[in-house]
């Protein structure tokens, strides 16, 4: 029973369900009604169990997983959306890298064409340079006992300034050379790094000429590393091409090589500064990452530094900008060996 009822006639109870120790009703109505020309009174009133169903956590609960539902509902709706956004973007990011890529390639592919014609151009200029070479020997060695002093001063001079220009050139070329071949394969081997700098230096220089950037190297003490030269090479030649680039932008355009070696932690240090603008802090944290470049479209690819940085590690070294070099300076920190 969810109603309890009280019949009364004029006063008179003539049934009662109600209990007067009951707590006052959730709902309580009174009636009157006509019965055989008598006025009965009906008090009707909830129980206690009305109350407990209408108080039910049902509807409630009921209300809360709807609003739930609708919520994740909504939620899924916008996530939808912005996966459709994110996925646009990533398309059109790999659209771009992918393009990068070929463009890398096709560069790649040049270098190596250029790479196997300098090998070539290499090969045959040294023929010509040692027939200059032995000619001039042949020159110096003429008996000048006959000539005037001004003659065999002359002669003298014409064959040393020979000699000079063609050690020159037989350096460079001996540094296309070996820039030019394939040295992945090439194991590790002790060498020395005034040599790898001063041969990298004098291939690099001669290019730089026409932008007037000059090279300062200053090697305090030569030390041995355990590495692949060609690989070495490349990453310096690297890091000179990226000087160059914004050295020539400046007044002074100049690029400062400078190597120690700390004795005790057994580390060789190598520094190349250049006198252009400074790398602005809010890209310093990109430069070593792939495709990433501060220059023109058709002026860098933006892998340079990122493949030096993993061949120097690769020989269990460091290459990082300085940042607390008042110019733009990169170092390579190389583990030396004994001489």
């Amino acid at each position: 029973r969810l109603l309890n009822i009280k019949i009364s006639d004029q006063g008179n109870v003539l049934y009662n369900e109600h209990n007067s120790s009951d707590r006052t009703p959730l709902l309580s109505k009174i009636m009157n009604l006509n019965v055989y020309g008598r006025t009965w009174e009906f008090e009707i009133r909830t129980t206690k169990k009305f109350e407990q169903a209408a108080t039910s956590n049902l509807p409630i609960t009921i209300l809360f997983s709807g609003a739930m539902i609708e919520a994740l509902l909504v939620i899924l709706f916008i996530n939808m959306a912005n996966s459709k956004s994110k996925a646009v973007e990533l398309a059109k990011k790999m659209s771009h890298e992918a393009n990068l890529q070929r463009r890398s390639a096709e560069q790649a592919s040049k270098l190596a064409a250029l790479g196997e014609m300098a090998g070539g151009i290499a090969h045959e200029i040294n023929n010509p340079l040692n027939l200059i070479m032995t000619h001039s020997y042949f020159l110096s060695e003429i008996d000048k006992q006959g000539l005037s002093k001004d003659v065999a001063n002359e002669i003298t001079e014409s064959t040393t300034k020979i000699e000079s220009s063609v050690q020159r050139i037989a350096t460079i070329v001996d540094g296309l050379r070996h820039f030019s071949r394939d040295g992945s394969q090439d194991s590790l081997k002790k060498e020395s790094v005034d040599s790898i700098l001063k041969e990298t230096i004098e291939f690099a220089k001669e290019g730089f000429k026409t932008k007037n950037v000059s090279i300062i190297y200053e090697c305090f003490g030569d030390s041995y590393i355990n590495c692949n030269r060609v690989q070495i090479s490349q990453v310096l030649i690297n890091l000179l091409n990226n000087a160059q680039f914004v050295a020539s932008k400046s007044q002074e355009k100049q690029i400062h090589i400078g190597v120690n070696t700390d004795i005790q932690k057994r580390i060789l240090v190598i520094k190349v500064s250049n006198s252009g603008e400074q790398i602005p802090k809010e890209l310093r944290d990109k430069i070593f990452q792939p495709f990433f470049t501060t220059k023109e479209a058709g002026q860098g690819t933006g892998i340079g530094l990122s493949i030096s940085k993993n061949i120097v590690e690769a020989h269990d070294g460091k290459l990082y900008l300085d940042p607390h070099s008042s110019q733009t300076t990169f170092v390579i920190e190389l583990p030396t060996v004994s001489s």
